[in-house]
């Protein structure tokens, strides 16, 4: 996943935002970080994650450039040796945005749907299927998938892996289910489409973390710290992070019902997911050691903040 990008040249791009029309567009250097097996074109192809920096600035990075920041922050904590986990969320949807399968369910507030099988339920397992082994091709650290409770839904599991490198392989298989899914004339949905505004449903991005203390012994007691430090903070400023709107979707997203965080009751529960914003699995409770689940982001956050 991570060999060194010395045989990969730096190129050039455009910056151009089209809402923006940013004038003179400014030509900006493409700096390789990482790259996995290409699943496409097969053979000796990679896919190359770089970075934006300034031509005429080398080593200052583009302002969006989050993964940077990140960098940066986990350069001052690897005595602690973070890892994380990210649990993806998404929606297969037609050109208008729909999901494929939300006309079928006559009632569309009964969407406790995961665990159907067979050919009138799950339609997408086939592509599913296909995503899981294209990022396994492309030595992705893939954990699992299922299928989730709303008609079109699924999941996937990249992790647990260190902070940059969780992030990284995060984008990457979202860039490959994005071509999977144009190579059969669908489109993906890390976003909330407007039909979840009528129900309960919601696509998220739960992201589990742990250090080195909380994964050895008396490691539950290090947890349950951790939630007690970020209770104490201000909780919009850090659910600003957490969607791909500075936070302006949060209030909405987290409705508090169907297993959803509520958006002003904080809470940590040991394996319950009802109205639990920071949850630790039962499992964890039981070894008395692992990781801490915070289920609040949107399933379109970005994944460096």
């Amino acid at each position: 996943m991570y060999p060194m990008c010395i045989d990969c040249p730096v190129k050039t791009i455009t910056q151009y935002d089209s809402a923006e029309e940013i004038e003179p567009e400014p030509e900006l250097a493409t700096v390789p970080v990482a790259m996995c097996r290409d699943p496409f074109r097969q053979g000796r192809h990679k896919i190359v994650l770089c970075e934006p920096e300034y031509i005429d600035r080398p080593g200052q990075h583009v302002e969006y450039n989050r993964r940077v920041l990140l960098g940066k922050t986990l350069s001052r904590v690897t005595d602690q040796e973070p890892w994380f986990g990210f649990e993806q969320e998404y929606f297969l949807v037609d050109a208008t945005g729909r999901p494929l399968e939300w006309d079928s369910y006559p009632d569309q507030r009964n969407l406790q749907n995961e665990l159907f099988v067979g050919n009138n339920s799950g339609m997408e397992r086939t592509f599913f299927d296909t995503h899981l082994h294209a990022c396994l091709y492309a030595g992705l650290k893939m954990y699992g998938g299922n299928r989730e409770g709303s008609p079109s839904m699924w999941e996937y599991q990249i992790g647990p892996l260190p902070g940059l490198e969780a992030a990284d392989q995060l984008l990457l298989s979202r860039y490959i289910l994005i071509r999977l899914a144009e190579s059969v004339g669908l489109y993906v949905k890390f976003g909330n489409p407007e039909v979840l505004k009528s129900c309960d449903g919601r696509i998220a991005l739960h992201t589990n973390f742990s250090t080195k203390k909380s994964r050895a012994e008396g490691g539950l007691r290090v947890l349950k710290k951790m939630a007690e430090n970020i209770e104490r903070h201000d909780q919009a400023l850090i659910m600003s992070n957490y969607d791909n709107a500075g936070g302006a979707t949060m209030e909405w997203f987290l409705s508090g019902r169907a297993a959803m965080p509520s958006y002003d009751n904080f809470q940590c529960k040991v394996g319950c997911k009802e109205d639990c914003s920071l949850r630790i699995p039962a499992m964890v409770a039981q070894a008395g050691k692992g990781y801490i689940e915070e289920r609040r982001p949107t399933g379109d956050a970005n994944p460096y903040d």
